[in-house]
């Protein structure tokens, strides 16, 4: 079962969007290697609350837009216990 997340998703379209291969990313979150963005766009790995912050002045989008897309994530994976 392939896992998909909407944080992951919207950050590799905004990276697109913006014209920035993965490295251009990295290099902007101060990473050496695209290993992490590539790890995060392929949902391997979710950004934490202050990584989500240092993606958002990458990408220049509010950081509000990513908290709302990692709220969707924490609904979707634990929507069993909302009853």
């Amino acid at each position: 079962m392939e896992r998909s997340y909407y944080t992951t998703e919207l950050i590799k379209q905004l990276r697109i969007k913006r014209g920035l291969s993965r490295d251009d990313l990295a290099h902007r979150l101060g990473y050496k290697t695209a290993q992490y963005i590539w790890s995060v766009e392929s949902s391997r790995t979710l950004p934490s609350p202050k990584l989500l912050k240092e993606f958002s002045k990458a990408l220049g989008v509010k950081l509000n837009v990513l908290k709302s897309a990692a709220m969707k994530d924490f609904e979707k994976k634990f929507r069993w216990i909302i009853f």
